[in-house]
């Protein structure tokens, strides 16, 4: 595992005044950079690589419009190899707009099982976190509401596996 190693996560909603998201890490070669564009919308997922300080398989998923998006990033986040670390980010909003719950409905249970309390998550709220599957307790965790001030922003030093 590279001892230097830093991931830096930031989520943003639309109504924040700075419209930047991404997930990169402290490897010259960072992850993404993912800017207010309608191909980034909702939650993106990255594997973390520990030992050499990298991601890989970015996977975009709308679920702000899209259940068949819902579904996906469902059957990603459940399908993946135990001991996989998984970082995600929201762009704009992982939420429907109005009242309904479409994104807690269809991933609710998975973020339950792994300590990510959506109750209450709302359209362009934001969240990041960082997985590691099989290990719930390992779980991090960060979510912000659309009217709180700014994005949100989340350093990880990863140690050990």
């Amino acid at each position: 595992m590279s001892d230097d190693c830093r991931v830096y996560l930031e989520s943003y909603g639309n109504d924040d005044p700075t419209k930047v998201g991404y997930v990169k890490t402290s490897t010259p070669k960072y992850a993404g950079w993912m800017t207010l564009t309608g191909q980034y919308r909702g939650v993106s997922i990255f594997e973390l690589d520990v030992t050499t300080c990298t991601t890989r398989n970015r996977q975009t998923f709308d679920t702000s419009v899209s259940a068949d998006d819902r579904v996906q990033l469902l059957e990603s986040l459940e399908s993946a190899t135990a001991g996989t670390i998984i970082v995600g980010v929201t762009i704009d909003t992982a939420e429907t707009n109005g009242t309904a719950v479409s994104f807690q409905n269809i991933v609710g249970s998975f973020f339950t099982r792994y300590n990510m309390n959506l109750n209450g998550f709302g359209f362009r709220d934001k969240f990041a976190f960082i997985i590691q599957k099989g290990y719930p307790k390992k779980t991090i965790f960060l979510r912000k509401s659309r009217f709180a001030a700014g994005s949100l922003n989340m350093t990880y030093l990863p140690f050990g596996r």
